[in-house]
């Protein structure tokens, strides 16, 4: 285990991990989607998607503990961490086929990280944002039952 002695950066690199737990939370539903044919892809693809959101975390993690974060005006990455965490849900749902809602999930939890982070025009921007992206891609990827 890798001891971080500041205690700010200490809390940071905790929460970073509560953020990565918060992506494997949706490895079970999405390993279920798999398995019942509701995606576009196999468990080759899930191995991807679980690969990907390691390695962001682990990159965010290496960013904060090891102080490079502290230079910017928001040491906790924690805007960039919750963009990510849209892209990756907004880019999981273009494979969807069935299970609209996981990639909804990954995009709620996204945005409650920031909640309590975030002034209100930061939260309704990323929040708005995400909206918009899966709105188009609602209308580029249409549900099977709407064909």
């Amino acid at each position: 285990m890798i001891r971080i002695s500041d205690p700010a950066l200490a809390r940071r690199a905790k929460r970073q991990l509560l953020g990565l737990a918060s992506y494997l939370m949706f490895l079970l539903p999405l390993a279920y989607a798999v398995h019942n044919g509701w995606m576009r892809f196999g468990y080759r693809g899930l191995g991807v998607f679980v690969l990907v959101a390691v390695l962001v975390n682990l990159g965010f993690l290496v960013a904060i503990g090891s102080g490079f974060s502290r230079r910017f005006n928001d040491p906790g990455l924690v805007t960039a961490q919750v963009v990510a965490a849209v892209i990756m849900g907004l880019g999981i749902d273009v494979f969807v086929d069935a299970a609209r809602i996981l990639p909804v999930m990954l995009l709620f939890t996204a945005l409650f990280f920031g909640v309590f982070r975030f002034g209100r025009v930061r939260y309704v921007l990323l929040s708005s944002a995400a909206v918009a992206g899966y709105a188009v891609l609602l209308f580029k990827y249409p549900p099977a039952q709407w064909s």
